[in-house]
């Protein structure tokens, strides 16, 4: 019998009537165990009422009795690695069940995908795909198989059909929750588990910004309904019945290890430092990507800039706010929440080399397509001629279109060429990014540009400026840098086109030469492996209008590393707050002095910054809010954070201590009220001693203290 667990996977093998069981934490230990077991249903009653062990023919079967499981422990090798949280379905197509994911023993998520043999007892890794298209690692995915027994109800009404593939939905990697949708299809139909036919992920709903489907969570369940839809006996003939997944529930929330979990660039430590929920400030819901959530305050005022959400045959509706550079134009697209999504490409999901259509990895197409005389600039997001100014551009300078193929590409990345610190593994959110090369190293001697679609920056009027609450706009995004050497070259510009022919081919106008918003950076800059937020004011191009930014990648003849990533783009039209720190006698403090940013939230830190001249400081890229700051102190590590209990006696505060600094000690009596006041202790501040100090609260009352310790500049 399998120990006791959570977070197990289970499925049920309909066609040899065996439950699978595998994996879990019992919160010792994760779990890689597997067992099957056989059920009995029922039990069996003669004809005077007693149980008949023995189960004669004749006795009655009464459903509703305790039944029996038969399990037999199984340990076939290889194996998936222990897991928890990961997801399981049985595909009756393939007879396999089905495992995806999930965190391992050092609760680090997993997206690998692991088929099971119940019959034959034996485990095999699915690792030939077609592209390199694949879920980011998570756990707490729900999966179904689309497809399964039919129901036999002696009409033609109900569905028979099945699409007979898999769908993942959601899940977690500790960082964010996910609402993405994929489908796990076969390119061939399969009779074995012969790994060697290639299969693909594909995404059906990008989730994000544009998405309708069921908000970014873990841990819901998910079902499979046959005939879910509804079906019409009054048309003719007949309207066929859908299936189709049901979804409920699920966790969702803020998590500790993450910055930003709801991805409206919003760090959660400030929405919580803002007010949190109660004033409209949630990190678990994002106006950008749920657009019903009518208490969620916009996040910034974000200027249109990113994926085009349309092809050439509909009207231009209105760009998105964050670039997150996610395409969805498969043709096996159609399995999603809505049946259509306004911001597919057509025909096919690709990045182009030469002059072809790349979908995939390797399967190329003309650009012009037969018959339909579509370009690839219809997938949404890149185009291959400049005057598309809606959507982003790349070229590489002094080469005609398609002769250097490993520029800027728009696509997810794969680092198995490069290595771990050449390149992401992933998007910094979602799925695609643009890449200076996404397979491999960027190439030597070139000058590699990537162009923003168009945007204007409105002017900013005094009468919005609030006192010492200004506005500036600033540009945000997300970068991943691996340079060779120092003469190869990373930075980022403003052009400023004059006429129309300067806008319909991205150059600046007479007189209005590019502006740097961010200077050259080389190898020293490299992100080591991790992704990094760069904020860039926009103070210099403020109320300007027809405007693009570009992103330039300038190698030298020898030398080079896994390149440029760039992901989460936006402009921003966001707050600054300048002032004068004042000393004890009011007097400016003068230059490099701490300043401490605060939300209304208490004492939540927002930022820190230090003076300039005599005490002047700014604090920018701010949402709309209400705002404290404090001169001269800083609050020290989380250790640093602790309580004593004083009823009536002497309670002692303790803390981690650098000898001969000064320190100082306030307490409060009401911890949760979200406007505490905090009072200086009488024997604060204290110069420390020892690396462990420790002061006696002589005046501590009958009411419980809580207490904090800054450490003194």
């Amino acid at each position: 019998t399998p120990t006791q667990r959570k977070s197990s996977g289970m499925a049920y093998d309909s066609d040899l009537d065996l439950f699978v069981v595998f994996g879990g934490i019992d919160g010792q230990q994760v779990l890689g165990d597997l067992y099957v077991g056989l059920p009995r249903f029922g039990r069996f009653y003669g004809e005077d009422g007693e149980l008949d062990e023995e189960g004669n023919i004749g006795a009655e079967v009464d459903m509703r009795r305790f039944s029996t499981i038969f399990w037999t422990k199984r340990t076939p090798e290889p194996a998936p690695s222990p897991r928890w949280g990961h997801a399981m379905t049985y595909d009756q197509e393939n007879k396999l069940v089905m495992v995806f994911g999930g965190f391992d023993a050092n609760n680090e998520p997993m997206n690998d995908l692991w088929a099971y043999n119940v019959e034959e007892d034996f485990w095999v890794e699915v690792d030939a795909f077609v592209d390199s298209e694949r879920p980011a690692p998570r756990g707490g995915a729900v999966m179904i198989f689309e497809g399964g027994p039919f129901y036999d109800r002696g009409t033609a009404n109900y569905a028979f059909g099945a699409r007979r593939r898999i769908a993942l939905f959601g899940g977690t990697d500790g960082r964010q929750y996910f609402n993405d949708t994929w489908i796990y299809n076969y390119s061939v139909p399969l009779d074995t588990i012969n790994t060697d036919v290639p299969r693909r992920w594909i995404l059906a709903d990008a989730g994000g910004e544009f998405s309708t489907g069921p908000s970014p969570r873990a841990f819901s369940t998910l079902v499979y309904g046959q005939n879910f839809a509804q079906f019409y006996m009054d048309t003719q003939p007949p309207t066929r019945a859908q299936p189709a997944g049901i979804l409920f529930g699920g966790r969702t929330g803020t998590l500790p290890t993450s910055p930003d979990t709801d991805g409206d660039l919003i760090p959660d430590g400030v929405e919580h430092a803002l007010g949190g929920p109660e004033l409209g400030r949630d990190p678990r819901v994002s106006r950008i990507t749920q657009p019903e959530a009518e208490d969620e305050l916009l996040p910034f005022n974000f200027v249109p800039i990113g994926t085009y959400p349309g092809n050439l045959t509909q009207r231009f509706p209105e760009r998105g706010l964050i670039a997150d550079f996610e395409v969805l134009s498969y043709e096996e697209r159609l399995p999603a929440w809505r049946w259509d999504l306004p911001y597919q490409g057509y025909p096919l999901e690709s990045s182009w080399t030469d002059l072809n259509l790349v979908v995939g990895d390797e399967t190329q197409f003309p650009i012009i397509e037969a018959n339909t005389n579509r370009i690839v600039y219809n997938i949404g997001v890149a185009s291959l001629i400049p005057d598309m100014t809606n959507l982003w551009y790349t070229r590489v300078r002094g080469r005609e279109a398609g002769e250097v193929p490993n520029a800027w590409q728009l696509g997810r990345p794969d680092n198995l060429a490069i290595g771990p610190k050449g390149a992401p593994p992933y998007a910094y959110r979602g799925r695609w990014l643009y890449g200076t090369n996404l397979r491999g190293p960027y190439p030597n001697g070139e000058i590699m540009d990537l162009y923003s679609p168009i945007f204007d920056l409105e002017p900013i009027t005094q009468d919005e400026i609030d006192g010492n609450f200004g506005e500036s706009y600033y540009l945000i995004f997300h970068e991943w840098l691996d340079l060779a050497d120092e003469n190869d070259r990373v930075k980022v510009e403003v052009i400023r086109p004059s006429t129309g022919a300067d806008v319909a081919t991205r150059v600046s106008g007479t007189n209005r030469p590019p502006i740097t918003i961010l200077p050259e950076r080389g190898y020293m800059d490299n992100t080591e492996g991790r992704w990094r937020r760069v904020v860039v004011p926009l103070d210099s191009v403020a109320n300007e209008s027809k405007l693009y930014l570009r992103f330039t990648l300038n190698s030298d003849a020898s030398g080079n590393a896994g390149g440029w990533y760039i992901d989460k783009v936006a402009i921003v039209r966001a707050g600054r707050i300048e002032g004068v720190a004042l000393d004890e006698f009011d007097n400016p403090v003068g230059p490099d002095v701490d300043v401490y940013l605060y939300g209304v939230n208490g004492d939540l830190l927002v930022g820190s910054t230090t003076t300039y001249g005599d005490g002047n400081f700014i604090f920018g890229l701010l949402p709309q809010g209400s705002y404290t700051w404090q001169v001269g102190m800083q609050e020290v590590d989380p250790d640093f954070f602790m309580t004593a209990l004083g009823m009536n006696i002497n309670a002692a505060v303790s803390w981690q201590a650098i000898v001969g600094r000064d320190y100082m000690i306030e307490y409060t009596e009401n911890l949760l009220d979200t406007h505490q006041v905090w009072t200086e202790m009488g024997n604060s501040p204290v110069t420390a001693t020892n690396s462990l100090m420790s002061i006696v609260d002589n005046d501590a009352t009958d009411a419980i203290r809580f207490y904090r310790v800054w450490r003194l500049p």
